[in-house]
């Protein structure tokens, strides 16, 4: 089923009509989607944490000579994390090695003709070791990338995320929010969390073996 049949605003709407609120006097839209939100983001660090292709982008980096470092918002704009053997050269066997920051001070400003062999993940960029020169940059140009990608925040007019298939699971996550009083304690809440953790384990495990 395509992710363009059902909209946050449905799955909210749905929801406040089953808890007998349709005039929306409990929660408004606005608290609903803060909540759907917070849902997908517990559904996306669990996709994460197993490793589910539904939540890894690929993306490539040309390799510029001189150049260690590469700006992610540049280049892997939705970049989370880098997935296990993510990073590599298309003609190369082996993937590249990740190391420390430390590794790169280690390392100094060696460079390399042929390609880097190594890589670190900074808070803003991707660095490489050793540094390329031209005559790398020009024999390996492109370095592909497998990420595992953060999530957008959804929108009421947007369409619900994972082309529809966590939306069971997370209709049930709001349709609980949708009776919980701003009264309730915080343990109530954090077991709607847990049993969404759970459901998205049952679905993604018949995607992705765990």
């Amino acid at each position: 089923m395509a992710n363009t049949d059902v909209t946050v605003q449905a799955i909210i709407d749905n929801s406040l009509a089953r808890a007998k609120d349709p005039d929306k006097t409990q929660w408004t839209d606005a608290q609903m989607v803060i909540f759907i939100n917070k849902a997908q983001n517990t559904v996306q660090k669990t996709l994460i944490r197993i490793g589910s292709e539904l939540v890894i982008s690929e993306d490539t980096i040309t390799m510029l000579a001189a150049t260690q470092e590469y700006l992610l918002a540049d280049n892997l704009a939705d970049f989370w994390g880098m997935t296990e053997n993510g990073v590599y050269f298309s003609a190369i066997a082996d993937p590249l090695v990740p190391v420390l920051y430390e590794d790169k001070q280690r390392a100094g400003t060696d460079t390399t003709d042929t390609y880097p062999e190594s890589y670190y993940v900074t808070n803003l960029s991707l660095g490489v070791i050793d540094i390329p020169t031209a005559t790398s940059a020009a024999s390996y140009p492109t370095l592909n990338c497998r990420y595992f990608k953060k999530n957008t925040p959804l929108t009421l007019a947007g369409n619900m995320p994972y082309n529809n298939l966590f939306n069971d699971a997370m209709s049930s996550y709001a349709d609980y929010v949708a009776v919980l009083k701003t009264t309730a304690q915080t343990s109530e809440y954090t077991a709607l969390l847990n049993a969404l953790e759970e459901q998205t384990l049952a679905i993604a495990s018949k995607r992705t073996p765990i």
